[in-house]
């Protein structure tokens, strides 16, 4: 006898809720955050160790602050870290219990995607200045 039970729901009918959305990008941007840290300390040993002056490391900093996409791919970076501080913030919240109501999930949620974004342009405001 075939059993008709309905299968368990699918990515394709799923619909995703703002609180799936950012765990999901929560640990993608902690993802990107343990490699870029690496990157940044093994570039920074080489060029710190084999460069005879920090005058050679200066260059460098300064072609990366010349190239479009590599700015690009540092502001990114820096975006991934005001955004996985700001949701773990939220997650501590969560842990101890509090603003677990579907409408603060929401709000906390939408909060923390503004705020990241808030972050990370006058970080860079400053920087730039």
């Amino acid at each position: 006898m075939k059993e008709t039970r309905p299968l368990s729901p699918h990515l394709t009918i799923y619909k995703p809720q703002i609180s799936s959305v950012l765990s999901i990008m929560h640990r993608i941007t902690g993802f990107v955050m343990f490699f870029g840290f690496l990157i940044i300390l093994w570039t920074t040993n080489i060029y710190t160790f084999k460069s005879s002056t920090l005058e050679d490391f200066g260059n460098i900093l300064t072609y990366i602050t010349k190239n479009k996409f590599f700015m690009s791919v540092v502001i990114l970076f820096s975006y991934c870290i005001f955004y996985h501080m700001c949701t773990g913030i939220r997650y501590l919240f969560w842990d101890a219990g509090k603003l677990m109501e579907i409408k603060m999930v929401n709000l906390t949620g939408w909060l923390a995607i503004s705020l990241s974004i808030i972050f990370t342009g006058v970080f860079w405001y400053i920087i730039i200045l």
